[in-house]
């Protein structure tokens, strides 16, 4: 078993923006309880505490939470293909 994360889960990938403001994501890791993730702007937080050593680390999860964005809705997806 390792702490390595499966591969589809982006956890090399590099954070996006604040999904709230577009402030600078910035990345925390706390030794005892876990890993979290603020926006340097508007101060929003997620945070993820160490798990099991079978699981992806508390980082690269926090990592794939913040940088997972919605789809977009049907509606969104017509303006869309109008523009092109």
């Amino acid at each position: 078993m390792t702490n390595e994360p499966e591969p589809n889960t982006r956890a090399g990938e590099a954070l996006k923006p604040c999904p709230f403001c577009g402030g600078e994501a910035i990345p925390e890791q706390y030794v005892r309880d876990g890993s979290g993730i603020s926006c340097g702007d508007c101060n929003t937080k997620i945070w993820e505490y160490h798990g099991p050593p079978h699981m992806p680390s508390a980082q690269d999860r926090c990592r794939v939470r913040w940088n997972t964005r919605p789809l977009p809705q049907p509606s969104e997806l017509v303006e869309l293909v109008g523009c092109i």
